[in-house]
């Protein structure tokens, strides 16, 4: 087939094809100039749709910091043999605080702000969701109790 440029929203994080090729998926951290981490997918048609996203503190679609630090696990979502549906991480950060790096190559540049887990402190409490593209959802539910590290206990 012919190479096609796919338009996307916002800067394009760990962009992946469904396994049919019809379709796109990936994660951005802006959209329409405000900053909020959003699951998309875009049609070869261009097509883009909003599988999942929130305000600022929830990431939808990325690994959180300890799995992929410590369990080396650096996808946050997985499609479906089908291209039909995305099973996605949802990370709510907000409770982490935040350390501000600066780039020193770039002083003039803000600092970027990261959401950083520190020892004694709650973690991410992250869940699991069955996203449909046309539109439904299952939330996954799970142990909280025997699997304090995913839940942020």
């Amino acid at each position: 087939g012919d190479v096609i440029e796919v338009p996307a929203v916002g800067p394009v994080l760990d962009p992946r094809p469904d396994p049919t090729g019809q379709r796109l998926a990936y994660v951005t951290d802006e959209a329409e100039g405000v900053r909020r981490c959003q699951l998309r997918v875009v049609d070869a048609d261009g097509t883009d749709s909003i599988l999942a996203g929130e305000d600022s503190g929830v990431v939808w679609g990325l690994a959180e910091h300890i799995a992929a630090e410590e369990f080396r696990r650096h996808r946050g979502y997985w499609l479906a043999p089908d291209g039909r549906s995305v099973l996605a991480a949802r990370v709510d950060e907000s409770r982490l605080p935040h350390w501000h790096l600066h780039d020193p190559a770039q002083p003039t540049s803000p600092p970027t702000s990261v959401a950083y887990p520190v020892a004694g402190r709650p973690n991410a409490e992250g869940s699991l969701h069955l996203l449909d593209l046309d539109g439904g959802r299952v939330d996954g539910r799970g142990d909280r109790e025997t699997y304090q590290a995913w839940s942020g206990k």
